[in-house]
């Protein structure tokens, strides 16, 4: 992910690009992330940073489509202590707005594990 943002929107027969990144974004460059939409906002998870740190294990939400980014509440939304930071994994939602991590891997592991749960509670399963 770019540490850059960026909208298009179509005009007649053209499509008009807005960098919206015009003050310093309150992230670093990400690759290795995963986006997920759920509940009306964008939930980050996981990635590398441009000088190969892996962030944390943090969830990261935005409710402005991503201009803005901010820790979700670490009162209820934890991660499993088994749960380690990764980057190239896979991240959905379903339709009972359970959210899937899978797999990805480290600086010195690929995993193959499914972690499943919801926002907002603390039923995160391996």
């Amino acid at each position: 992910m770019l540490n850059s943002r960026w909208s298009a929107e179509a005009v007649d027969d053209n499509v008009r690009w807005t960098n919206y990144s015009h003050s310093r974004p309150s992230f670093p460059a990400i690759a290795g992330t995963q986006i997920v939409l759920y509940n009306d906002m964008l939930l980050l998870l996981g990635g590398l940073t441009d000088n190969n740190t892996l962030l944390s294990t943090e969830i990261y939400q935005s409710v402005d489509e991503g201009l803005s980014w901010t820790e979700a509440d670490t009162a209820c939304n934890v991660l499993p202590s088994t749960y380690s930071s990764r980057y190239r994994h896979s991240m959905f939602t379903d339709f009972n707005d359970n959210i899937y991590v899978i797999g990805g891997q480290s600086l010195i592991r690929t995993f193959s594990d499914v972690y499943t749960g919801k926002l907002g509670s603390l039923d995160f399963l391996e």
